[in-house]
């Protein structure tokens, strides 16, 4: 924790020395997953600033516009998403602290999902769920939270949303930029 106290209820500092190769791959993929969403999120014409640095995303949140974004790869798999509500930098770590949608910065809106669909849901709804203790609660050594089925992802959920692009389609390097700027509209659950 880089000389800190940990303080519960609060983002950890993070010390890349310590991650693991996992934890950079899994991060690596999660970034990619929000630029894409970022990305199509602006055909829609929904603009905002991802903060990447530690100093802003603890003291701002993840971006300018309150919304979380988190991939989940394996909801084909599972039929359920992943609702995150505490985290550890690494397993070793004594405590949990706060995450997801427990953390306390702007977030309001939360999006889950993967590359070919995903769910935009109020932060305050996911709480809501949470606290009705209906759900499934998942431990593994550096997260904990709640698996939500997509059959109530989709009657909770503010909107629920199926890319035109495809992710593929996004890093495609023979189409010009403007190739890739068709819209959809999102539709309600």
């Amino acid at each position: 924790m880089q000389g800190k106290k940990q303080n519960f209820g609060k983002r950890m500092e993070i010390n890349f020395k310590d991650h693991t190769e996992e934890y950079r791959k899994k991060l690596k993929i999660g970034q990619e997953y929000q630029d894409f969403i970022t990305r199509d999120l602006m055909n829609h014409g929904i603009c905002f600033t991802n903060y990447n640095s530690k100093k802003y995303q603890c003291k701002f949140g993840e971006n300018s516009a309150g919304i979380e974004i988190k991939c989940d790869l394996k909801l084909e798999k599972t039929g359920n998403l992943y609702i995150e509500t505490k985290e550890k930098s690494k397993a070793m770590n004594p405590y949990f602290v706060q995450s997801g949608i427990y953390r306390d910065d702007n977030t309001f809106i939360y999006i889950i999902g993967n590359y070919k669909k995903y769910w935009l849901f109020s932060k305050k709804t996911l709480i809501d769920l949470h606290k009705s203790e209906r759900y499934k609660e998942v431990k593994i050594p550096t997260s904990q939270g709640y698996l939500l089925p997509i059959g109530d992802a989709n009657d909770y959920c503010m909107k629920y949303h199926i890319p035109k692009e495809s992710h593929e389609s996004d890093l495609s390097e023979n189409s010009p930029p403007s190739a890739n700027l068709k819209t959809s509209n999102l539709k309600n659950c």
